[in-house]
């Protein structure tokens, strides 16, 4: 299961001080929360935050995660134009995505944010 781990992991605590005997079986895809970990340490670093969009669940929890933790975390469509609002005063940014965004998609992505930024524009 691809899921926001923080929810997942929120969920079982309170489940679990309620006294109820409980047995969980946790489904959450390892590559999901391996991805969503390393996004929330990067967005903790950084002045802003793309999540490319994969338009499916693991997007959502990664921009969850990150948002939580920056409020300057925004989705991208990498076939949409990047707003320069997103940009206003930020001197860092970080490009991350859901588990089903290849690399080569983020990378695409960050050559467009340097490109804003190296022309002056950002």
């Amino acid at each position: 299961v691809t899921g926001n781990v923080s929810a997942w992991e929120k969920f079982k605590s309170d489940l679990s001080a309620t006294g109820i005997a409980v047995r969980f079986a946790d489904t959450v895809c390892t590559d999901s929360r391996e991805r969503q970990g390393g996004a929330v340490e990067t967005a903790r670093q950084v002045d802003t935050v793309i999540v490319v969009d994969d338009l499916g669940g693991a997007t959502v929890s990664v921009f969850e995660q990150c948002l939580a933790v920056n409020r300057h975390t925004f989705r991208y469509d990498s076939n949409s134009s990047l707003p320069p609002a997103w940009f206003e005063g930020a001197k860092t940014v970080a490009v991350v995505g859901g588990i089903l965004v290849p690399s080569w998609i983020l990378d695409e992505v960050a050559a467009k944010i340097r490109k804003r930024f190296d022309s002056g524009a950002g």
